[in-house]
């Protein structure tokens, strides 16, 4: 049979209802763009969309959960489907478990270029122009708890109409590929990615903005070309405001010289700046590998917040804006192999944390070796972590608890690395459940990777140990002095855990 060509968008996981993380400390007039910066990701898309003239759009899971935007999700999304109405593009929109049909508000109805597959079933949609077929779109919805409909229930069309297979999840690759189905348009990966070529298209388009600094600076949607033999051309099209970098700087100076340093640090980023795009906002962390005996120097000196106030004025006030987010020495695996052989007690020291990293199945038992205020900080953390368990258990649950307390332990107020590398530390297999809700989407880990995750944050603190037993048992007294020092681990979801910690006791002193 031969097909009309044809053109369509191919978008997912726009997450209207996820902020941008791994950010601490913004100044104002960058503040409002990152808090905006979900919405102007996805109105670059409908704008895409509306520039290309294409036939139709296909959103793919993961646009936004109502519950979580408010009334201003819906109603964007309602703004941005009637422009497309206006120029009779239709929508075509699987849904994920967090955008499922029963969570959409009813009071928002949805205009009539916009069609919504349903869950528990596969319904076929000719996609027609003037009377004429030109590609047969079948997709399904999902809602929480679904169990996914096998995608082998997808079947070509007999007479050979170019057929589209909607599908949010990730589904087994081979099954995929014997289906019969031209292209397959999937949503619920981060990263954009075509799977296959033959004999079926396989197509992830990714998510539509750059979150933090592990994603890629290319997030957006996928511009699908069709022609009349059946032959697929994927453009990308990249959607989101906001990028990173990452900029990694090597010393082998007896000593940092701050003028030089600057001067590399200022040339990187005028490279950056020739190759932003318009209206980027680009984010870098710096990344200095140095000798292991000025570290200190870089940690707890002037030098990091000089060197970030010089370029944060040179580069983050002007368009297009580069804004250097930290700057943090790079913990080298292993130190000078002399320190270990030493036979003293930073040498027995170092042996330990060697053999600990070597060995990740051995226990370390630190208990009885903690201060009262750190044992009383450990308490508070791991109370903390259970409350924001149970409370969201109780959410689910929507049973009544009244055995929960009233008010959080008061967190206590000193050099915060100490107590965080011992935390990390202790992690052990014993602890899943108490640490479960650590991280963002646990329950969806297997075992085998959450312990893996366990594995190599204690592996980061016990690196992190050997350089602050190495500061602290030689340096002088004024080069580890500080009044507050940076987490040790730079994990969004460690940070975003912290941040709600603290909102929590500053709304509870309200």
């Amino acid at each position: 049979m031969t097909n009309h060509p044809f053109r369509f968008i191919h978008a997912a996981d726009l997450r209207l209802d996820v902020p941008v993380t791994g950010l601490s400390h913004l100044p104002e007039h960058l503040r409002e763009k990152v808090l905006n910066a979900p919405r102007e990701a996805a109105e670059n898309l409908f704008k895409e969309a509306l520039a290309e003239k294409v036939d139709f759009l296909l959103l793919v899971g993961g646009v936004l959960d109502p519950l979580k935007t408010g009334a201003w999700g819906p109603l964007f999304l309602l703004e941005q489907f009637e422009k497309l109405r206006l120029e009779g593009i239709p929508v075509f929109w699987a849904c994920g478990p967090d955008d499922d049909g029963p969570s959409w508000p009813g009071v928002f109805p949805l205009p009539d270029n916009v069609h919504r597959f349903p869950v528990d079933e596969i319904e076929e949609i000719i996609y027609r122009k003037e009377g004429i077929p030109y590609a047969r779109i079948l997709g399904t919805s999902l809602s929480k708890g679904q169990t996914i409909v096998n995608p082998a229930s997808y079947l070509a069309d007999p007479e050979g109409l170019y057929s589209i297979g909607v599908f949010y999840g990730k589904p087994p690759l081979d099954t995929l590929k014997t289906t019969g189905m031209q292209y397959w348009a999937l949503g619920g990966s981060p990263l954009r990615e075509t799977l296959s070529q033959t004999p079926s298209v396989i197509h992830y388009p990714g998510t539509t903005l750059a979150r933090s600094a592990a994603d890629r600076d290319d997030c957006g949607c996928s511009l699908v070309e069709v022609n009349e033999f059946g032959r697929t051309v994927i453009r990308p099209i990249r959607t989101t405001p906001i990028a990173w970098a990452n900029e990694r700087i090597v010393l082998h100076a007896d000593s940092i010289k701050e003028d030089d340093l600057l001067a590399e640090m200022r040339l990187r980023l005028r490279g950056h700046r020739k190759a932003q795009e318009e209206g980027t906002l680009l984010f870098v962390s710096w990344r200095i590998e140095l000798p292991v005996e000025q570290i200190p120097e870089l940690r707890y000196g002037n030098l990091v917040p000089s060197l970030l106030r010089d370029l944060r004025s040179d580069f983050g006030k002007e368009e297009p804006i580069i804004y250097s987010v930290d700057i943090e020495p790079v913990i080298p695996d292993t130190l000078n192999l002399s320190l270990y052989d030493q036979q003293t007690i930073l040498g027995d020291f170092l042996r330990i944390t060697h053999f600990y990293r070597e060995n990740p199945d051995q226990a370390i038992a630190l208990s009885d070796f903690f201060p009262e205020d750190v044992k009383e900080y450990l308490e508070n953390r791991l109370l903390i972590e259970k409350i924001k368990a149970k409370n969201e258990e109780r959410a689910s649950q929507e049973t009544p608890d009244n055995t929960l307390p009233d008010e959080l332990p008061e967190d206590k107020h000193f050099r915060p690395e100490i107590p965080e590398i011992i935390r990390l530390l202790s992690l052990s297999i014993d602890e899943q459940e108490g640490y479960r809700k650590t991280f963002n989407d646990l329950k969806e880990r297997r075992t085998g990777e959450w312990l893996k995750r366990i594995a190599y944050l204690r592996s980061e603190a016990l690196k992190e140990a050997a350089i602050l037993g190495t500061e602290l048992l030689t340096g002088q007294p004024e080069e580890i002095r500080r009044q507050s020092a940076p987490a040790i681990l730079k994990d969004p979801r460690i940070e975003q855990e912290k941040r709600g910690a603290l909102d929590y006791n500053e709304r509870k002193e309200k």
